[in-house]
């Protein structure tokens, strides 16, 4: 059976609309739009692009000052959590740990710098200007989609701008209260702020390198042959560049290194560049001789 999420959005204001359970027609259509788009969006970024819940508007608008329920139905078993992501449920914690919506009002204006995903893990890195916040990928994923992030504030904030003492609250399929912004707080959802975004993926191997150039002065410098591709490499590996400097290591361009190589895959919208550096040289395979 497939597994349904229901949760209810309430909009509050003292104005002579919402605290009488009426609504602008207009506004609310662009509210529940909104969260069409949102849920859409974010299915498709954290399901690879399908489409696994539908929405549903299950009742009419009703007070609370007035609300809207919604049902989400399951349409593929076992994909990303969508509702719990963005934090529209209850049990996003032992999943997800903060949702999207908490950690966009920890956000508020900042801007994020990059993402770097922690492979191997399910938790993704947030730069921000002198400051890195952790989280889980799927939240990662969602409080960076400038679409999404504008879907939240149109659900969130347009049936309440401009208007006094605005509630917005959300309330699981139990009554229990989920997230509950009062005044001021009804504008901590804010877009996604200009400026560019770079995802990064870093990931350590141990690998067998070649180097084809060294610099016997620093850490720049070297380059080195990997799977049959030459490229630019750091050596952080201190303790062996100062056997190289005191001519403790003598090599070829035909010798094989074994290292721990660190690839740092850079993604923007046109292109993803990578960046390597060498973290420890382990030890040195001679060049093999062609047999006679």
């Amino acid at each position: 059976m497939a597994e349904v999420t229901n949760f209810k959005i309430f909009y509050d204001a003292e104005d002579n609309e919402l605290s009488q359970h009426k609504i602008d027609a207009k506004t609310l259509s662009r509210s529940i739009g909104s969260m069409a788009d949102l849920i859409s969006a974010a299915d498709k970024n954290l399901n690879d692009g399908q489409e696994t819940v539908q929405l549903m508007v299950t009742s009419p608008a009703e007070p609370g000052s007035l609300g809207i329920a919604y049902s989400m139905v399951e349409l593929i078993p076992n994909a990303i959590n969508v509702a719990q992501a963005i934090g529209l449920t209850g049990v996003a914690g032992a999943v997800f740990g903060a949702p999207a919506l908490a950690l966009i009002r920890q956000l508020g204006s900042k801007r994020v710098i990059s993402i770097t995903k922690r492979v191997g893990t399910n938790l993704s890195v947030l730069e921000l200007d002198g400051e890195e916040i952790v989280c889980n990928d799927a939240v990662a994923k969602l409080v960076t989609d400038p679409e999404i992030r504008a879907a939240l504030v149109n659900v969130v904030r347009a049936p309440l701008d401009g208007k006094d003492n605005p509630v917005f609250k959300i309330v699981d399929s139990e009554g229990s209260e989920i997230l509950v912004l009062e005044g001021e707080e009804t504008e901590e959802i804010q877009p996604l702020p200009r400026g560019t975004l770079l995802e990064k993926e870093v990931s350590v191997e141990e690998v067998n390198v070649r180097f084809v150039q060294v610099n016997f002065e620093g850490t720049k410098g070297w380059r080195m042959v990997h799977l049959d591709e030459e490229a630019a490499v750091t050596l952080n590996d201190q303790r062996f560049l100062t056997q190289v400097q005191n001519g403790q290591m003598s090599f070829t361009k035909e010798d094989l290194f074994v290292v721990d190589l660190e690839t740092t895959k850079t993604f923007t919208a046109r292109n993803v560049t990578k960046r390597y550096a060498i973290n420890e040289v382990k030890r040195k395979r001679p060049a093999e001789r062609p047999r006679e």
